[in-house]
């Protein structure tokens, strides 16, 4: 036996030795698909470690770091800042930090009578910007030399320490100290500020003390003058560009753990900090678009396996011959399985190692060109245990397939023949449904749709082949038998009667075309993406917000003629965001209110899926009227007269200045009859928006039997006010003004607006608008007021907004919230719009100066920019390119390979034709059109397939190029014009190897051989 066995071997490796094309086609196309499937393993791993340093750059420089921090009294404490240095270090080495700064901090507190802040820092040249002066040099007892970073206030003098100012300074990083300043307190680096920005900065915050740095830590932390003092020590290991690696975040995580338990088990005043949450999501978020990659490369290895399958159809028939020649000579079944088995599985394994080399090399080429280490990224990759478990993988499913391919004979069950390729295709079917209402894009199932979806189709199209030939076979009987349909019926006769090679040809066809489809359209799917959620992001060229840092109004940074006047081509529109909720309805608590002007609606880049109408009539619908009724005060008026009877209330005038900000006037008690005051400066040429009414005292209603409303009336003298109301108990006639005034809601007095004749008209999401009443009518409680706007259509989201959203006119909103509430709406955020390129560019350099610096502006195109720069997207995209453009290389190859099978295996036809007096030119003219029809059949199953398999994969996998949620949804984008110009440089490359192959074929002093055409 085992001779028997040896013999087989020993025939399976001499059959290899003689080598053949097609065994060449089909270890290159082996080695191919390997290749892709490890190659994309290392490109992966390369592209979500530049994803996880590009998200430790987008850290805060705060918290870029891991720092061990202490803070208490020494007193307190039974070690001295040099134990506690020494501890802290050692910790930090556990946690890979190599090389830490110390530093020591008395933050804002009393040093020696003066009120400072002071601090030492190991290394201070490193972290400052000197402004004037020189870098101080080391602290000692006698001479303590120190920069100022802050303030206008007196260095201190503590006993025992003489501290000597030699410059002034600002941080350049935050990193060092992280927060512990304050942004505010690096003041010189922002003291040229606009008027605007100092006056809202010494609003919302006094002037800090000063604040006094020293080079080193130990001088200030062992003085005697300040042992009594509270002082922060930290110890810091900035995260350097491109550390940690994707691989080293579980163990820094580890480490930091480690390490602070071993701090905290000395001393509760010990502690360790590290931005290891925002690490861990950049890794969870980095392996997740790791996913995306991973489908491309599957893709590409379905592609490459199928070319390796139709070339192994080219081995059936010389393997088979092989085996019936053993059987005549006696050899048994396990004989002849041997050598099927073992001719597939070294040619394989060829594949494979070759593949496995390939990819080695070009993950070593990609990794080196990333500026990645090397090493390490195969160590994590290819060369891991995952990795060469998925090389061993590779060869066992190659094998597999092969084996099936040469060897698979059908399984009839009663009269339908069934495959195990059939059962196969219809469980592949089976698992993309399942996959598609279960809608679990994180599953390892969606790496295989590509294979799942082409391997459905293409046994799909294998077995509906030959029907739909004879049909065609039957409509080519008909009519007049020129030249050409006489080829063509003897074409579609011979394909139908006995498919063969073209079936396998066709399904390659289907799996070729319908992933180069898939690719192509997948990739113009993901760049759609990217334009509309940038779009999405930013409505207009440009989004500018107040900087939440700074809190300075937009308007007073940047007034709306300023911008305007930028130069043409700038288009400025003013917007109002506001959150709130639908009256007490539940689960309706967090809506956006955005009104803007309508006009600006029909510039908005706009999906129909967003509203069944155009973005023109949306913005027709609502067009509101708006003014708020308001007062003109002259410059001349100079005080407010009210005249007034009844129980003693509290009046209070509410007024619009010049500038846009609202004030509020006391008049005082009603008590004295006539109420008289003096107008501020700045409200002469402003406007009067209305008078509050409040009780003098705090009202107790505790029920019907106890307490009681107040009322009383009064009379405007000056101004006079016409077309004005009463609300919340006030009511104006003739002049005079009656209320009645409680505790429970606001009465006050004000101009008539329009939303009091007319709801104003907004736009709202479905879930609004199915709250709206019969009529339309939606309470929405904004800014603390109930308010009532009326649902003019329905969109199903709008740009700018994530969720739930009501969308209106800026002006109408404006006049409604603020004649419920003066000040409770105004103009926060401006969408710039730019006539071109040119203007755009122009207008991004102007909004980084002064005044508009200190806003935050948000960038279309820098959106897409960052997009395009983002490893996994510009990798995604990329290999979907290059995917797409080889499965059209490999159908071109398929085709060819699909001539020269008909020329083999239909040899003995043709020279029955050719017998019976067939011109070589008719016989020509066959093998093109079979050529021709199994093209057709495979481009049109395969752009089927293409289609859905891109509608899948966008509604399965709903995220973006950059493997983050898509806002708004992906939507499949076809690009018509790159598909028709690829589907028409196909053509005429398919049609120009199918000529050339043929040319010779049959020349015309000839015929085959009868021993040849039979054989």
């Amino acid at each position: 036996m085992l001779r028997s066995a040896l013999f087989v071997l020993g025939l399976a490796l001499r059959r290899l030795g003689r080598g053949t094309g097609a065994t060449g086609l089909v270890v290159i196309g082996i080695a191919l698909g390997a290749a892709a499937v490890v190659g994309v393993r290392a490109g992966t791993t390369v592209a979500q470690d530049r994803a996880v340093a590009q998200a430790v750059e987008r850290i805060p420089e705060g918290s870029r770091s891991v720092r061990a921090v202490w803070f208490g009294v020494p007193g307190q404490s039974d070690d001295l800042q040099p134990a506690l240095d020494a501890r802290a270090r050692s910790a930090l080495r556990r946690a890979g930090a190599l090389e830490s700064h110390a530093l020591v901090l008395f933050r804002e507190t009393t040093i020696a009578g003066d009120f400072a802040g002071l601090g030492g820092v190991e290394g201070l040249a490193r972290w400052v910007e000197l402004r004037s002066g020189r870098l101080p040099g080391a602290c000692r007892p006698e001479r303590c030399e120190v920069l100022r970073l802050r303030g206008d206030g007196r260095l201190p003098a503590p006993p025992g320490l003489r501290l000597v100012e030699v410059g002034e300074a600002a941080l350049a990083s935050n990193v060092l100290f992280g927060d512990f300043l304050a942004p505010t307190d690096n003041a010189l680096a922002d003291a040229e500020v606009s008027p605007v920005v100092a006056a809202a900065a010494g609003y919302h915050r006094p002037a800090p003390p000063p604040l006094f740095l020293a080079e080193g830590v130990a001088m200030l932390a062992g003085a005697p003058a300040l042992a009594r003092l509270y002082r922060s020590y930290a110890w810091v290991a900035p995260l350097e560009a491109g550390t940690p690696r994707l691989w080293e975040i579980d163990d820094l995580a580890g480490g930091v753990t480690q390490a602070r338990s071993e701090l905290q088990a000395r001393t509760t005043s010990f502690d360790l900090i590290a931005p290891v949450e925002e690490l861990r999501s950049a890794q969870a978020e980095s392996r997740r678009a790791g996913n995306r990659l991973a489908l491309v490369g599957g893709e590409a290895a379905v592609l490459l396996f199928a070319f390796a399958i139709l070339a192994a159809m080219t081995l059936r028939r010389d393997l088979r011959a092989a085996r019936r020649r053993l059987a005549w000579s006696g050899a048994r079944g396990w004989q002849l399985g041997l050598l099927t088995a073992t001719e597939t599985g070294l040619i394989a394994l060829a594949g494979t190692m070759l593949g496995f080399a390939l990819g080695l090399a070009g993950g070593a080429l990609v990794a080196e060109r990333a500026g990645a280490p090397v090493g390490d990224v195969l160590a994590k990759s290819i060369l891991s245990g995952t990795g060469l478990l998925l090389v061993g993988l590779v060869a066992i499913a190659a094998t597999a397939v092969l084996v099936a391919t040469v060897a698979s004979m059908p399984l009839r069950l009663g009269r339908a023949p069934v495959t195990p390729l059939d059962l196969a295709a219809i469980a592949a079917a089976l698992l993309v449904v399942f996959s598609l209402r279960r809608g679990d894009d994180d599953s390892g199932l969606v790496l295989l749709l590509p294979g799942l979806v082409t391997f459905a189709a293409a046994v799909a199209i294998a077995r509906l082949l030959r029907p739909v030939l004879r049909v065609a076979e039957r409509l080519t009987h008909r009519g007049s038998h020129g030249g050409l349909r006489l080829g063509l019926r003897l074409a579609v006769l011979s394909l139908g009667r006995n498919p063969g090679y073209a079936v396998a040809a066709t399904s390659f066809l289907v799996v070729s075309f319908g992933l180069a489809l898939f690719a192509e359209t997948y990739r113009a799917t993901l760049s759609a993406g990217e334009r509309d959620g940038a779009a999405y992001a930013v409505p207009r060229d440009f989004v500018v917000r107040q900087e939440l840092r700074r809190l300075i109004p937009v308007l007073d940074a940047a007034p709306l003629g300023r911008l305007r006047a930028l130069g043409p081509g700038v288009d400025v529109d003013p917007i109002l965001r506001l959150t709130g909720g639908v009256g007490r309805q539940e689960g309706e608590s967090g809506i956006t209110l955005l009104g803007l002007p309508p006009s600006s609606v029909g510039l908005l880049r706009w999906r129909s899926d967003f509203g069944s109408r155009s973005p023109e009539a949306l913005g027709a619908a609502i067009e509101a009227p708006d003014g708020d009724g308001s007062v003109r005060l002259g410059i001349d008026t100079r005080e407010l007269v009210v005249r007034t009877s009844g129980d003693e209330v509290r009046f209070a005038a509410e007024l619009r200045t010049v500038s846009g900000r609202f004030l509020r006037l006391d008049l005082g008690l009603t008590g004295t009859g006539t109420l008289r005051a003096v107008l501020p400066r700045e409200a002469r040429a402003g406007w009067l928006v209305g008078f509050a009414i409040e009780p003098a005292t705090r009202l107790q209603e505790r029920g019907a039997d106890a307490g009681q409303a107040v009322s009383g009336r009064f009379r405007v003298l000056t101004p006079a006010l016409e077309d004005w109301i009463g609300v919340g108990g006030a009511r104006l006639e003739n002049g005079a003004v009656s209320y009645t005034l409680t505790d429970q809601i606001a009465t006050r007095l004000r101009p008539r607006v329009p939303s009091d004749r007319e709801p104003v008209p907004v736009l709202a999401t479905p879930r609004l608008a199915a709250a709206a009443d019969s009529a339309g009518l939606l309470p929405l409680q904004i800014a603390g007021e109930r308010v009532t706007v009326r649902v003019a259509e329905r969109i199903a989201r709008f740009p700018g907004v994530n969720g739930q959203a009501v969308v209106g006119d800026v002006g109408a909103l404006l006049s409604l919230l603020n004649a419920e509430r003066p000040g409770a709406a105004r103009v926060d955020e401006l969408w710039i719009g730019a006539a071109d390129d040119t203007v755009a560019a122009r207008l991004a350099r102007e909004l980084e100066r002064k005044p508009y610096d200190v806003l935050r502006v948000v960038s279309r195109r820098a959106l897409e920019a960052e997009a395009r720069q983002d490893p996994i997207a510009h990798g995604t995209l990329l290999a979907l390119a290059i995917s797409a453009l080889v499965a059209l290389g490999l159908a071109l190859a398929g085709i060819l390979l699909t001539v020269l099978g008909d020329l083999r295996d239909e040899r003995g036809e043709l020279f029955d034709l050719e017998a019976e007096g067939a011109a070589p030119r008719l016989l020509r003219r066959v093998i093109r059109l079979r050529a021709l029809t199994v093209t057709l059949a495979g481009l049109l199953a395969g752009a089927l397939t293409g289609l859905a398999l891109g509608a899948v994969v966008t509604d399965l996998v709903a995220l973006t190029a950059r493997a983050t949620a898509a806002e708004p949804p992906l939507r499949l984008d076809v690009d018509w014009t790159i598909v028709g110009v690829a589907l028409a440089v196909y053509t005429v490359a398919a049609g120009a190897l199918v000529i050339a192959a043929t040319r010779d074929a049959f020349p015309n002093d000839g015929a085959p051989g009868r021993v040849e055409a039979i054989e």
